[in-house]
């Protein structure tokens, strides 16, 4: 049984597997387990809550992403001794498409206020629609993409700015 732990934006989830001959099996940390029935070079084969599924996965930066339902979701494994808990540091105040695609919708602006996790630009890739979302809360910046672009996995599509506060300055 191996153990990681797996980071998604802000929220850190510890991870056993055990392996099986043609997938396996993960526990996740409150004990949910999900079986995997069969891996593939763009999908896996899970059950889940008694439901056969597919995600489609792809691996770009030494990061998981996974898509299930129009949801996308990344993932990206912690150092388990490592002193520190992981936190949101590691996460990306740019978004990027995980792998080629074609922008449907942006639903965010310059100026506006988002949190991790918030979906931010939908694209088809792999013809199926994602929803991109936030790694961090931040302020946008810029939105570098407009529907019916072609979205390239190198490219930013919106920049963040973890940093900023939208709140007003304080009386003198």
């Amino acid at each position: 049984m191996a153990e990681i732990l797996a980071q998604s934006g802000s929220r850190t989830r510890r991870l056993r597997f055990e392996a099986a001959a043609a997938g396996g099996r993960v526990t996740l940390d409150e004990g949910r387990v999900v079986e995997v029935r069969a891996i593939g070079p763009d999908h896996v084969e899970v059950e889940i809550d008694g439901r056969l599924r597919r995600l489609r996965h792809a691996v770009v930066d030494g990061r998981l992403h996974l898509w299930l339902d129009g949801h996308a979701l990344w993932v990206s494994a912690v150092d388990p001794d490592a002193d520190e808990e992981p936190d949101a540091t590691s996460a990306s105040p740019v978004v990027r498409a995980p792998m080629p695609g074609r922008v449907l919708e942006v639903h965010v602006r310059a100026g506006q206020r988002v949190r991790a996790g918030e979906p931010v630009v939908r694209v088809e890739a792999m013809k199926m629609e994602v929803e991109l979302q936030a790694e961090v809360d931040g302020i946008v910046l810029e939105v570098h993409c407009s529907p019916g672009e072609i979205a390239d996995p190198e490219t930013p599509l919106v920049t963040l700015d973890p940093e900023a506060r939208d709140d007003p300055a304080p009386a003198a």
